[in-house]
């Protein structure tokens, strides 16, 4: 009869052990981090499940053994929103909440924190409970959404105003030869001239239009590559730059003048002129504007510099994203941000890679290579 009783209690205890552990398990499981923290006070934590260390780093003891430890580890821009809340959780006994807190390692989490307030008999405060969820990414990804909102938003604004500009011009010269008939040739010729620069103004914007909407659609961007020698092409560029930009100093250097290409003829001028073109833009104060190339082994290295405002380091990784513009103030270069996301996309159609070196007002370099040997173009 004893064996039996104390078989009865082993029994007992060892399922009691095994449903703690089976709990414990499911808890430490969890994505959430479940607490429960005094209701009054310095709102100490008075439990709070294992997970915690996997999700932020902090042992048990860390977060019990320190009264303060939640409020020393919220963001302390987000403290005062998040303090000023709690006389509602009084009021309605739940709260739903998201602000920064720091991990051990020092980086802050996004936390999505639900409050609830447990009262005793009398209906009085007996503690709080609640759970920690990690929301940082989705955080992030609606971040992305209003950047890419307002990055769109931009486009449109600044496309408007880039399509408007040279229509508005060749409209207005065309009206102006249309009411007048006593031009002379020479002037005649001129307006016309600037008509026409314009339309081509006009043709290069919807080429640009038509090559992001491929892209973005998930087509390869078209090659017809031939030979190409490359430092002419430059300083045919170079030739026209000079005109139209007579306050910069442009100069260039080629270790072999004779080098030839595979490559896109058209495309790789779209690319040259674009880089130019931005070096030129964003260097107010003139300077020079260096074009450099140089062969290695396996690749053909450009190298396009400027002394102009250059780019800040957060900038760097986000120049060739579509629709992005470094400085979309009202003072800023104007442009669509199309430009560096076609030029990108036609170096990699080539095998190639792009980069941006340079600091903010030192100026900055725009890098690029493409491969000696000969390739071919995927099919379209």
């Amino acid at each position: 009869m004893k064996k039996m009783k104390r078989d009865t209690i082993l029994k007992t205890t060892a399922q009691t052990s095994t449903e703690q552990t089976s709990t414990e398990h499911i808890l430490a499981s969890s994505p959430a981090i479940l607490y429960a923290c005094k209701a009054h006070g310095d709102f100490g934590a008075t439990f709070v499940t294992s997970n915690i260390t996997t999700l932020l780093g902090f042992t048990r003891e860390e977060c019990l053994e320190n009264p303060n430890f939640w409020r020393e580890n919220i963001h302390p821009d987000d403290q005062e929103r998040v303090f000023s809340i709690y006389p509602e959780i009084y009021q309605r006994g739940h709260h739903l909440h998201e602000y920064r807190f720091r991990t051990k390692g020092g980086d802050y989490l996004w936390i999505l924190d639900e409050v609830r307030l447990i009262r005793d008999v009398s209906g009085d405060p007996l503690e709080i409970v609640g759970s920690w969820l990690d929301i940082t990414s989705r955080k992030k990804m609606e971040e992305d959404l209003r950047d890419s909102a307002r990055l769109k938003t931009e486009f449109i604004a600044t496309a408007s105003h880039e399509l408007r500009t040279p229509l508005s011009v060749a409209a207005g010269y065309a009206e102006l030869l249309l009411q007048n008939n006593g031009f002379n040739l020479a002037e005649r010729r001129e307006y016309l001239t600037c008509i026409l620069d314009k339309m081509h103004t006009l043709e290069r914007i919807v080429d640009e239009l038509l090559d992001v909407n491929r892209i973005e659609s998930g087509r390869t961007i078209c090659l017809d590559c031939c030979q190409v020698r490359v430092a002419a092409e430059v300083r045919k560029i170079l030739v026209q730059m000079r005109r139209e930009s007579s306050q910069h100093h442009f100069t260039c250097q080629f270790e072999d003048e004779q080098i030839e290409l595979y490559a896109d003829q058209g495309k790789l001028v779209q690319v040259l002129e674009n880089l130019i073109g931005n070096a030129v833009k964003f260097s107010p104060r003139g300077g020079e504007i260096k074009v450099i190339g140089v062969a290695t082994a396996d690749q053909y290295h450009f190298t396009i510099s400027d002394q102009g405002v250059g780019i800040r380091n957060e900038h760097r990784d986000r120049v060739f994203d579509l629709f992005y513009r470094v400085d979309s103030s009202d003072t800023a270069a104007r442009g669509m941000g199309l430009g560096l996301h076609l030029v990108k996309k036609i170096i990699e159609a080539h095998n190639g890679r792009i980069w941006v070196t340079g600091n903010k007002d030192q100026g900055c370099s725009f890098h690029f290579t493409l491969p000696l040997s000969r390739i071919v173009p995927d099919p379209v």
